[in-house]
């Protein structure tokens, strides 16, 4: 089985002929409806994905197409519709000593073009930054927040949720406290 990755949103197969056998397919008789074809087409998107180190299982919708060749069959699968994506929120940095709060916004003033929001809550123990980046995911901002403190991302309504049980410092704690 030979994988190539021809665009985004297209993956072609090669398969030949001994590989079809232990599936008991022909191509002919490859249908979406046979539950051999389905469990090969199943085997063909496990292996494309490892290979391509791609996701190619979130799609709305798949179309296959089969062609015939002398040593197999050639399969070109075509992802359609959008991923279905959880929200993404940003990332919450949660530190414990207020010192660390003036370096983080000094090691995130390189990226400020990056991130649309960072506020800066408070509780009773700790200090909270709540980083909303541009990009759905910025490994540069994440590598930065882990410096000082325990990263991870945001589910969907964290903001929110400091607003309501934290105290709200700055909206903008690195224009804040760098200017």
């Amino acid at each position: 089985m030979n994988i190539h990755k021809s665009r985004g949103d297209r993956v072609i197969v090669e398969i030949s002929s001994n590989e079809l056998s232990r599936y008991e397919l022909c191509p002919e008789e490859m249908d979406c409806k046979n539950p051999k074809t389905r469990r090969l087409i199943n085997d063909v998107m496990l292996k494309a994905q490892k290979e391509l180190r791609r996701d190619i299982t979130s799609f709305d919708k798949m179309s296959v197409d089969v062609m015939e060749t002398d040593e197999g069959c050639i399969i070109i699968l075509c992802f359609k519709g959008g991923k279905n994506k959880k929200p993404f929120s940003g990332y919450i940095c949660v530190m414990p000593q207020t010192d660390d709060i003036f370096k983080l916004a000094e090691g995130l003033l390189p990226h400020r073009e990056k991130i649309r929001q960072a506020s800066l809550f408070a509780d009773d123990k700790n200090y909270a930054v709540c980083v909303l980046p541009y990009a759905v995911y910025s490994r540069d901002i994440f590598f930065v927040l882990s410096e000082f403190g325990d990263t991870m991302k945001a589910p969907t309504g964290t903001s929110e949720y400091f607003l309501e049980h934290k105290k709200l410092i700055s909206r903008d704690f690195i224009s804040s406290l760098t200017s």
